[in-house]
C-alpha cells in the first residue's frame, strides 16, 4: 500500500509538508494519477473547513488499482486544488535540479 500525506498551513501554503513511501522521482507522476482519478466526480459546493492546517491523505493500492483520498478540507474542489498545487511545486523543484 502506497501513501501520501500532505499537511498544508492555511496561511502559508508554500510551507506544505509531505510524508510518503513513494520515491521522490515517482511522486509527481503518482499525484497526476490521483488527479486523473478525481476527474468527473462532480462539483462540491460545501463550505471549506476553518482549520489552521489542511491535511490530505491519499492511499493507493496498486494490486486493485484503488485510489482513496481523504481530507479535512470539507470541500472536494479544495482537496483537488491542494493536490494540484503540491504537484506543481514538486515539478518545479525537479526542473530546478
Amino acid at each position: 500500500m502506497l501513501y501520501i500525506h500532505i499537511k498544508m498551513p492555511r496561511e502559508a501554503i508554500d510551507q506544505f509538508e509531505i510524508d510518503t513511501n513513494i520515491k521522490e522521482e515517482k511522486l509527481s507522476d503518482m499525484l497526476a494519477n490521483v488527479l486523473r482519478s478525481q476527474m468527473g466526480k462532480g462539483t462540491d459546493d460545501s463550505t471549506p473547513s476553518e482549520v489552521d492546517v489542511f491535511e490530505v491523505e491519499i492511499t493507493i493500492d496498486l494490486s486493485f488499482d484503488n485510489i482513496h483520498v481523504k481530507s479535512n478540507t470539507g470541500n472536494k474542489g479544495l482537496t483537488t486544488g491542494i493536490i494540484m498545487f503540491v504537484n506543481q511545486k514538486i515539478r518545479e523543484r525537479m526542473s530546478d535540479e
